[in-house]
């Protein structure tokens, strides 16, 4: 996982901004740019990786920090 920190702490990344959207739009769950929104974009990546099969369950384990995206008003765009 900690090939998807990014640049540093607490700076986005492209991975972290889209699994941000996906996680709204698809889900509507909010994550933070920090913890979250970084967890997620690995988690997406680990699910995309092909290395489970498509009938295992995956569980992503939302551990808050929403109150922190007030700090973070422009997050890069995802591309499609």
């Amino acid at each position: 996982m900690s090939t998807h920190v990014g640049p540093g702490y607490s700076l986005p990344t492209d991975e972290m901004a889209e699994s941000i959207q996906s996680f709204a739009r698809l889900e509507s769950i909010i994550l933070d740019p920090v913890y979250t929104g970084k967890g997620a974009a690995g988690f997406l990546s680990l699910a995309r990786s092909g290395k489970f099969d498509q009938e295992q369950r995956l569980l992503f384990i939302h551990t808050g920090g929403a109150p922190s995206l007030y700090h973070y008003q422009t997050l890069p765009s995802s591309k499609k």
